[in-house]
C-alpha cells in the first residue's frame, strides 16, 4: 500500500511551478550532453515504475528516499538535439504512465484508508452477527 507521506512527496513535487529558462545564453548542444540528461530522467521514471510494480510493501523506512524536487531542464546545454527528440518524446510517454498510475494508486489507497478507518480497534468481547436458527 502506498504511504500518505510518499504521495505528499509526490503530490508536492508536481504542484510546484515549473523553473523558468535563461533564453539569453546561446549555447551549442550535444547530443551527449542531452544523452547524459535524459538516461538519468530515465534512470528516475525505473525507480518509480518499480516502486509503483511493488506497490509500496515496504515499510517507510526501508524505502531509499524520494526527493521531492521538481525536474528542471539543464542549464547551459542548449536545446534537445533533433536526433533525440523522439527518446524524449517515448520518456515523456512513460512518465504520463507513472502518473496515471499513480493517481490509480493513490484513490485506492484513500479508499483503503477510509475503510479501515471503520473498523474498530477494541478488546469488545466477539458477538455472533448471525444466528443459525435451521440448526
Amino acid at each position: 500500500m502506498i504511504m500518505r507521506s510518499q504521495l505528499r512527496r509526490v503530490e508536492q513535487a508536481t504542484a510546484s511551478t515549473p523553473p523558468r529558462l535563461d533564453t539569453t545564453a546561446v549555447v551549442t548542444s550535444t547530443a551527449e550532453d542531452w544523452s547524459g540528461v535524459l538516461d538519468e530522467f530515465a534512470v528516475e521514471l525505473e525507480r518509480a515504475e518499480k516502486l509503483l510494480a511493488q506497490g509500496w510493501t515496504e515499510e517507510p523506512d526501508v524505502l531509499p528516499p524520494y526527493p521531492a524536487v521538481r525536474w528542471a531542464p539543464p542549464q547551459g546545454i542548449g536545446r534537445l538535439p533533433d536526433e533525440l527528440a523522439d527518446y524524449a518524446r517515448a520518456l515523456h510517454t512513460r512518465q504520463l504512465t507513472i502518473l496515471d498510475a499513480l493517481r490509480v494508486a493513490l484513490s485506492a489507497n484513500r479508499r483503503a484508508a477510509a475503510v479501515a478507518s471503520t473498523i474498530s480497534n477494541t478488546d469488545a468481547p466477539v458477538r455472533p452477527l448471525f444466528i443459525d436458527t435451521t440448526g
